[in-house]
């Protein structure tokens, strides 16, 4: 909170967000509640998040439509603003299977307009895999964000690896970059893999 203070007033404002992980393994959307139980299980902590000064709530590496939809019940009564970020497969879908437009869809049918997620990320992802399996200008239009793994490789093969595994980043930023152009996803950072290489390549991108 101190650093949002010290921002210079020339420069863009510093925007905190309230971070939410699933319950159970990321990876693992079997394990994944019924949104009904993640409305119990969640409850405690998005009250807490949402009683501080963070800017916004986010909702982090979901595996399954269920357990977000109850995570985006709770956000969205707090009144914070939130976004709802899931966990896609090679297939560019979220880990249950459900692919990301229907996802998006079926979360925001489920409030007025006014109350629905800011927008959704995907995380712990590859780029090429939403290029892939979203050929389409239009397709992904309530996606806004993305964090991105270093690595093209299936993230569910890759847990547990002893070893960092990661493409080129030269190859990386160019998908990012393409995914920006195509889909106009505007928040573009890294996740597991990534490092002050990656986002200094991001942050170089015409």
């Amino acid at each position: 909170m101190a650093r949002r203070h010290e921002t210079p007033a020339d420069q863009p404002p510093v925007v905190i967000g309230g971070l939410v992980g699933p319950r159970s393994d990321c990876y693992r959307p079997d394990l994944a509640p019924s949104a009904e139980a993640a409305m119990v299980f969640h409850k405690a902590q998005i009250d807490e998040l949402a009683s501080t000064e963070v800017d916004f709530l986010l909702a982090q590496t979901m595996p399954s439509v269920a357990e977000a939809s109850g995570v985006a019940a709770l956000m969205s009564a707090t009144g914070k603003p939130f976004v709802i970020s899931f966990c896609t497969g090679t297939d560019g879908k979220v880990l249950d299977a459900t692919s990301l437009p229907q996802a998006m869809a079926r979360i925001d049918a489920m409030f007025a307009c006014e109350q629905r997620p800011v927008g959704y990320f995907v995380n712990c992802t590859h780029p090429q895999f939403i290029l892939s399996a979203y050929p389409t200008s239009g397709d992904l239009s309530r996606l806004i964000g993305i964090q991105a793994n270093g690595s093209s490789r299936d993230v569910t093969l890759l847990d547990g690896s002893h070893v960092s595994v990661v493409d080129p980043v030269e190859s990386w930023v160019a998908s990012m970059k393409d995914l920006h152009i195509k889909h106009q996803v505007k928040v573009l950072g890294g996740c597991c893999g990534t490092g002050a290489a990656h986002l200094e390549a991001l942050a170089r991108m015409p």
